[in-house]
């Protein structure tokens, strides 16, 4: 079954008017099936995209929650207080030793130069 679809429309004043015996040029007609293949394609690839966002949202949410109940060690490091302040704590000493040890570490570069 094919559709033909004609459309009219009154020019503009500054076109040239017709002559006798000449005619209106026109494009080519559009063919609707074709058009309504295209929209399909356009519908299903809209619709993997939107499957693959809802499976990314899903996994995004499980994550979530399980950081929530404390599962992991992101979890952990958010939920336990005790762990974080053991993280802090280690850092915290070993921020200490590097600066006790940087001293000694430029006399042995000047000492080098």
């Amino acid at each position: 079954m094919e559709i033909s679809y004609v459309e009219i429309s009154f020019g503009s004043n500054e076109a040239q008017r017709l002559r006798g015996g000449e005619t209106i040029t026109s494009e080519p007609p559009l063919d609707f099936s074709d058009l309504i293949k295209k929209a399909d394609q356009i519908l299903d690839s809209t619709e993997t995209t939107v499957e693959d966002a809802q499976a990314t949202a899903s996994s995004v949410k499980s994550i979530a929650s399980k950081i929530d109940q404390g599962q992991g060690t992101v979890g952990a490091l958010i939920n336990d207080k005790t762990i974080y302040q053991q993280v802090s704590a280690g850092v915290t000493s070993l921020r200490e030793n590097m600066d006790a040890q940087l001293p000694g570490a430029r006399v042995f570069q000047k000492a080098r130069v």
